[in-house]
């Protein structure tokens, strides 16, 4: 019996539904069904009613039983885990995305005596897109995010501090840089430079590029804000940024406003996982945040 199978099946009787645990995990359909049925072959019974008329997931009396262990279970190696990681990084782990962190530091520099609290926590620099997964897991001490939408995770706190709009980006040399406003439409015969799926941005590309039936292209996705600027003043496509990946200096770039039809938000806020004590350099960070504007 692994630890991997008990959390889906824990995640299979929250969501009630094979599709839902393995959109959650990342992993396909079968993979749960396997885990539930290596489950039963163990304990000997079967764990979810076989109804195939509906498909909502419902648990045997066996398997309503076999929860609540599973739930203490768990609880108790994420307990574990935390004990664990407290002891061999006493530091509390902090996420940091590169885009935002830039930002929001250089104002913070305006009204903190410096940055030396930064030396009391371990920062762990990386795309909102996997600091929401080690929030999830309760990796992180605290984080700021980007999303898409207001921040809604399970057994996770959060405050939004800033919305903020997503921008066309390109070379003053193109055509397109003197628009007042585009759509998505608009822009379908230019070449996207994107950053990679570590990322908000690349998911805020692909829910506009589905309204157009995905006839987008994509010509480059890398996780580095400079080589994504450096090919867009090249001319060699353009790019889907909030304004404060731009810095004052970049004066080859234009950033030209979304239509209203395709406008789409950006919230930057903090998040901590429920369960974690907030020591003073945790809360001296959070006053911080919420100053900025």
């Amino acid at each position: 019996m692994n630890i991997r199978d008990l959390e889906y099946f824990h995640q299979l009787s929250l969501l009630k539904s094979y599709t839902g645990v393995a959109h959650y995990f990342g992993v396909s359909q079968p993979t749960i069904s396997y885990a539930i049925q290596r489950l039963e072959n163990e304990l000997n019974c079967e764990l979810i009613k076989k109804d195939p008329k509906h498909r909502q997931v419902n648990l045997t009396q066996q398997g309503v039983i076999f929860c609540e262990h599973v739930d203490t279970i768990l609880k108790e190696i994420k307990r574990g885990q935390q004990e664990i990681n407290r002891s061999l990084h006493p530091l509390p782990s902090v996420g940091f995305p590169p885009i935002i962190s830039k930002y929001i530091f250089h104002q913070m520099v305006t009204f903190s005596d410096g940055l030396d609290f930064l030396t009391k926590v371990q920062s762990v620099s990386a795309g909102s897109s996997s600091l929401v997964s080690l929030l999830r897991q309760e990796k992180l001490s605290l984080s700021l995010l980007g999303t898409l939408h207001t921040v809604n995770i399970d057994h996770v706190i959060s405050k939004t501090l800033l919305k903020k709009s997503f921008y066309f980006v390109m070379s003053k040399n193109n055509p397109l840089s003197h628009s007042q406003c585009l759509s998505f439409k608009d822009v379908l015969d230019q070449d996207f430079i994107l950053l990679d799926e570590h990322n908000i941005h690349l998911e805020a590309y692909k829910q506009l590029n589905s309204r157009y039936h995905n006839k987008g292209k994509i010509l480059f996705q890398i996780d580095d804000i400079a080589v994504i600027k450096q090919l867009i003043i090249e001319n060699k496509g353009i790019s889907l940024l909030t304004d404060i990946a731009l810095d004052q200096d970049d004066n080859n770039l234009v950033k030209v406003p979304l239509k209203t039809e395709d406008d789409i938000s950006f919230f930057i806020s903090y998040a901590y996982p429920e369960n974690i004590q907030l020591n003073d350099t945790l809360i001296t960070l959070i006053n911080l945040f919420e100053k900025i504007t």
